[in-house]
């Protein structure tokens, strides 16, 4: 067979078996630009000239005018930065033709891949980019999204104001009362604290590295603590904390020092958390199964009472956890060796959620859930006061 000559490599080929692992061991890929879709006929190219409002969130999880707002917030953020990155870095780059991704782009395959389990082989395939460019363009998208959600107020993880907590308090009140009855103790709740758990490849502190990793699951174990409010937003987190269960009540100290410190919550409210929080239950700051059992002596049918009342209420922490980690699946996954740069995805990924919160109608299960009890409690009172009851 007539040998090929490929002047850039230099080799010559007598047939395509050795041609391909010639290829392949110059490129160091298992794919080229011919054989790939081109960005503009990609699947996402698609979508973005015609999906509506359902489309975008079927795929991206967000809605087309948050995505809009997204990609709005990007330049004035991150400035200095995208004009080196458009200018100075494409012209120092290696020969080849310039970028075919926008801002947007970059910003939809965050998304994409945040809303997804795809790996970088099948997101290229949806954006039209080849796997050395999807790794490159994925954590340009990360990063935007990371400082485009810090100039959004809505986005942001704030802790809620003397007048809101009394108002989440009340909404509690009122849908624990709609639903399961008083509360057999006094509280006000006006917070729900739940923690998860996940794996990092490997801390790159090697001391925490040597305490706690785990040959059986090959990595280390990671907990993160997250408190919501009755409204669906997230008010304070503590994020990627290495260690094991026991370690998610050292994670969680500075919101029980949030809690008991006046200049920041009202005396007497409280966040609802399980058995995990329950030494803090001495310090009336978490509203635990083991809550004023130390205050004052109480029966044992009114401590079997408050428990299985304490379990029903705090089941709404459970319920947006379960939100949270199916709105963004990757939160499940494996996280980066860098710790700084897994607490960067877990906060996009809850800046998200506070954004679509506040942009989304019913998108929030507490929210809904809470504002229907409070409309059923605050008719039934109506209805009394009408009868003269």
């Amino acid at each position: 067979m007539a040998a090929i000559i490929v002047e850039e490599a230099t080799l010559c080929y007598r047939d395509g078996a050795e041609r391909d692992a010639a290829l392949r061991a110059v490129s160091r890929t298992y794919n080229i630009r011919a054989a790939h879709v081109a960005p503009a006929a990609s699947m996402w190219a698609t979508l973005k000239l015609h999906g509506n409002d359902m489309s975008y969130l079927h795929y991206l999880h967000v809605t087309r005018d948050v995505f809009g707002e997204l990609v709005a917030a990007v330049p004035p953020a991150i400035g200095a930065w995208l004009d080196g990155w458009t200018d100075a870095a494409r012209t120092a780059r290696r020969p080849g033709p310039p970028s075919q991704l926008d801002v947007g782009d970059h910003i939809a395959m965050a998304l994409a891949w945040s809303a997804s389990q795809l790996n970088q082989k099948w997101l290229g395939a949806v954006f039209g980019t080849l796997d050395a460019v999807t790794s490159t363009a994925l954590l340009r998208g990360v990063i935007m999204l990371n400082e485009g959600l810090k100039i959004i107020p809505d986005a942001a993880i704030t802790w809620p104001t003397f007048e809101e907590q009394r108002s989440y308090a009340d909404l509690v009140r009122m849908w624990a009362s709609e639903t399961f009855g008083p509360a057999p103790l006094p509280c006000n709740i006006m917070q729900f604290i739940d923690g998860f758990f996940i794996y990092s490849d490997a801390p790159n502190d090697v001391w925490t590295q040597e305490v706690f990793y785990s040959r059986y699951d090959a990595g280390c174990g990671m907990r993160s603590v997250v408190s919501y409010g009755p409204r669906g937003r997230i008010a304070w987190a503590a994020l990627c904390n290495v260690g094991d269960l026991a370690h998610e009540f050292n994670a969680s100290r500075p919101l029980q020092e949030r809690l008991a410190d006046p200049r920041w919550t009202l005396p007497g409210f409280s966040a609802a958390g399980d058995w995990a929080y329950a030494a803090a239950s001495t310090r009336f700051t978490m509203a635990t199964p083991a809550y004023l059992s130390g205050a004052f002596p109480i029966s044992p049918e009114r401590r079997e009472r408050w428990i299985r009342w304490h379990k029903a209420v705090r089941s709404v922490a459970e319920f947006g956890m379960r939100h949270l980690r199916g709105m963004w699946p990757r939160m499940n996954s494996r996280k980066p060796t860098r710790l700084a740069n897994a607490r960067m995805l877990m906060s996009v990924w809850m800046r998200l959620q506070n954004l679509l919160v506040s942009r989304v109608d019913g998108h929030s299960q507490l929210k809904t859930m809470f504002e229907v009890a409070a409309a059923e409690f605050e008719a039934d009172i109506a209805r009394m006061d009408a009868a003269g009851l």
